[in-house]
């Protein structure tokens, strides 16, 4: 008697496997999409601590240097404007603080912009509406008594 050896699989085998990666998918899938966020989270931090330690190490070279009624200091060859003892927002102020290539213009990781006493980093590439952001804020202090002001907003990332 000849037995027939079976090739392949069934249809139902096919459609029970199919079957089973779609749960699988619909469960995984949601657990990578907040792994995205999370990394802008981060990347937002790494640059809060940026700003806070650049603020702290400016301030301490202003103070070092005795003059406590001075507007600028000097860091690695680099004029910074001071506001009350703090980098002072702006370009020329908390900007030239930061590591070069950290803040670019364009195709950078972040953009940066200024109003006021105010200075915000946006992350390029986060899906920011009107109303929500990816960025840390830098707000420099206003008088002589508090430091400034460093958060972020992660509402759009």
């Amino acid at each position: 008697m000849k037995q027939s050896r079976q090739q392949g699989f069934t249809l139902i085998e096919l459609v029970v496997v199919i079957v089973v990666l779609a749960i699988l998918a619909a469960f995984a899938l949601p657990r990578f999409m907040g792994l995205e966020r999370n990394a802008r989270i981060a990347s937002l931090a790494g640059v809060e601590g940026g700003l806070r330690s650049g603020a702290a190490l400016a301030h301490s070279i202003w103070l070092t240097n005795g003059n406590t009624a001075a507007t600028t200091i000097t860091v690695e060859g680099q004029t910074v404007e001071m506001a009350f003892g703090y980098p002072a927002a702006g370009n020329n102020g908390i900007l030239r603080v930061l590591a070069p290539g950290t803040v670019q213009t364009g195709n950078g990781r972040y953009t940066f912009s200024a109003n006021g006493a105010q200075s915000w980093f946006d992350l390029n590439g986060a899906p920011v509406t009107a109303t929500q952001f990816c960025r840390v804020i830098y707000i420099a202090p206003t008088n002589a008594n508090p430091v400034p002001t460093i958060n972020q907003s992660s509402s759009g990332c």
